[in-house]
């Protein structure tokens, strides 16, 4: 163009439009040529690169970030570092998804750095794999180790279900008794019995404390004989009041009765004849108030265990009722037994079907008044005193929620007694008569004969509240349990200061509770303190 351009005349020396663009052209392919040149080079130029890694993350905590993050560098195959930028790298764990963090870094001049990198996962040997497009990855070997102990939050949503108010086993962080049994051969009324008690103070009982028992009223008995094994008790000493049912034991006069040892002594005296038979009761005056005492603790015929259950509180839904129920008596066959206070059911008729566990002992049918709430099975064959026996109805709970109710269990059961040939007994103060030893200081006799007969009581009529309320189609407590252990016999001293209560309400019309639970061992208790265990379901 330039010879061309010499020879040409002055009119005729600018490059044409056409020549302009022609160039322009070429210019423009040599570039895409050069562009396409260097794409097609990038997989094979890097092929012969390979990460190195100059900086492991060696330790790790469980959930939390490494404390020295990895870093990885581009080498050649003479491990040379490559000063390349751009390439991505891509990090994973060996058979892990809890890799957390910015999981890619980016090279600058041959070297890419993570910056926040942590493993949630069980402790132990774990790998970290580096990856990228056409270089050879590298691995970083590590080990994870427990991470701390933390406060786990469970938080319960408002509702408009409200439990209500109810009493919770106890008593707790007072002076108490740990240990209240009583055991007597007889439950026949009138019977000739032996009443052993065996009880146990959480306090040292000393010289001011007196043992009270109630709840033996009724008996025929004008005069008892106390005897016990325990030096701190005097029962020698030991008043009784026949009007009351009351007997007055005086203990730790010489020898304190010691707190956490069992003190047993029993009475000699004739069963009370009244039904149906009180509780007897326990207390130490001055030291532990008035206890009931569970189970057998009343004389005569009663029930041993009666409860009931329901399966569901849902307002009309069909609910099971299952009863259990123990006499401490024979109930001979044909003999009534009632269960009283089931009002509020929805169903009808004048027969259910008994199912459950031994359902077969009433023929699988008990008679049922929708009225009065009452179901009366019979058995058709004895059941034992001391046996257990369970068997349910169902019934269709109320339309909606109100105060559920508590039934009544009662029998008039006769009750059956088998004599020795002879029974000749006279029991004296201090001495033996017609081979029978005295038990006591208090003289009392009971003398006669029976011949080769089997007597039959009269019908000895036995009732009781069952534990367990029913029929209130509304949220309540299964379980309401507390109880103390105490560190030190000086947890429950009289006149320690505490606060507690012993009935939980829970309101779900306010804001929403939070209940922390820690993963953290409790900390030792120190002599004098108590650890209070509470159990609840709703």
């Amino acid at each position: 163009l330039g010879d061309l351009d010499r020879g040409l005349p002055q009119a005729h020396k600018a490059p044409s439009a056409a020549v302009r663009l022609v160039g322009l052209a070429m210019t423009l392919w040599r570039g895409f040529v050069l562009v396409l040149v260097a794409l097609s080079c990038l997989p094979t130029c890097w092929s012969s690169y390979k990460f190195g890694v100059s900086l492991h993350a060696v330790y790790g905590t469980a959930g939390v970030r490494f404390a020295e993050q990895p870093t990885l560098v581009v080498l050649n195959a003479t491990n040379a570092v490559q000063n390349v930028s751009g390439v991505v790298v891509t990090a994973s764990a060996v058979g892990m998804t809890g890799l957390y963090g910015n999981r890619q870094a980016t090279s600058v001049l041959g070297i890419a750095k993570f910056t926040d990198l942590g493993l949630a996962g069980p402790a132990g040997s774990h790998t970290l794999v580096f990856r990228s497009p056409g270089i050879t990855s590298a691995q970083s070997p590590f080990t994870l180790s427990v991470g701390p102990a933390r406060l786990l939050k469970i938080r319960t949503q408002p509702s408009a279900i409200t439990l209500a108010a109810e009493q919770m086993s106890g008593p707790i962080l007072g002076a108490k008794w740990t240990n209240l049994q009583v055991n007597e051969p007889s439950t026949t009324p009138g019977s000739q019995n032996t009443i052993t008690f065996t009880v146990r103070p959480s306090v040292t009982l000393t010289s001011s404390a007196t043992m009270t028992i109630g709840g033996l009223a009724g008996s025929p008995s004008t005069s008892v004989n106390v005897y016990s094994d325990n030096s701190c008790v005097y029962y020698f000493s030991a008043t009784w009041t026949q009007s009351t049912g009351t007997l007055l034991v005086p203990i730790g006069f010489s020898f304190p009765c010691y707190a956490g040892q069992d003190i047993v002594f029993s009475v000699g005296m004739v069963s009370p004849t009244v039904s149906p038979r009180p509780r007897m009761t326990i207390s130490a005056a001055g030291f532990i108030a008035q206890a009931e005492i569970p189970g057998s603790g009343s004389v005569g015929p009663r029930w041993l265990t009666a409860s009931v259950h329901e399966s569901t509180t849902n307002p009309a839904s069909m609910n099971t009722l299952t009863f259990t129920i123990e006499p401490s008596v024979d109930i001979s066959p044909g003999s009534a037994i009632s269960i009283s206070g089931l009002t509020g059911s929805l169903t009808s008729g004048s027969n259910l079907t008994i199912g459950g566990q031994n359902p077969s002992w009433f023929s699988y049918v008990g008679a049922w008044d929708r009225s009065t709430g009452t179901l009366v099975v019979t058995p058709i064959s004895y059941i034992s005193a001391g046996q257990l026996v369970s068997f349910s109805i169902t019934v269709q709970n109320p339309l909606s929620p109100r105060t559920a109710v508590t039934a009544t269990i009662s029998s008039g059961a006769p009750t059956h007694q088998t004599t020795a040939d002879t029974t000749h007994q006279t029991t004296t103060a201090g001495g033996t008569t017609d081979g029978t030893t005295s038990i006591g200081t208090t003289a009392t006799s009971t003398s006669g004969t029976t011949v080769g007969s089997t007597t039959a009581a009269a019908a000895a009529t036995f009732s009781d509240a069952m534990s367990g309320t029913v029929l209130g189609a509304s949220p309540k407590w299964l379980t309401k349990l507390v109880s103390d252990s105490p560190y030190s016999s000086t947890s429950t001293a009289p006149g320690s200061t505490n606060t507690t209560t012993n009935t939980t309400t829970v309101d779900g019309t306010t804001a929403a509770r939070r209940l922390l639970e820690t993963t953290a061992p409790m900390t030792t208790p120190s002599p004098g303190d108590t650890v209070v265990t509470l159990q609840v379901q709703p």
